[in-house]
């Protein structure tokens, strides 16, 4: 009776040394797969951000270029003024 309480209590500890092993293990799996995602994400979420980026500074370039072009010319024809008062804007 003494032998089957030993054994038994051996293989309980034996069993519960390995769950305690699993246990560990798949904690240790789930923080790494939770830290690769987040990592993940977070690419995913700069390539988004930078796409987006790009496209507002493509969309408002022709508009800056057309209003800078403007402007140079506004202030071109202001100096060839000065030098030809009687010349006509045409």
């Amino acid at each position: 009776m003494l032998c089957t309480l030993a054994s038994i209590a051996v293989f309980t500890s034996v069993w519960a040394l390995q769950k305690t092993c699993m246990v560990t293990k798949l904690s240790t799996e789930i923080t790494s797969n939770t830290i690769k995602h987040k990592k993940e994400t977070k690419k995913f979420i700069a390539k988004i951000k930078s796409k987006a980026r790009l496209k507002r500074i493509i969309t408002m370039l022709p508009f800056a270029g057309a209003v800078a072009g403007i402007y140079f010319k506004e202030n071109n024809y202001k100096d060839w003024l000065q030098g030809n008062p009687s010349g006509t804007k045409s």
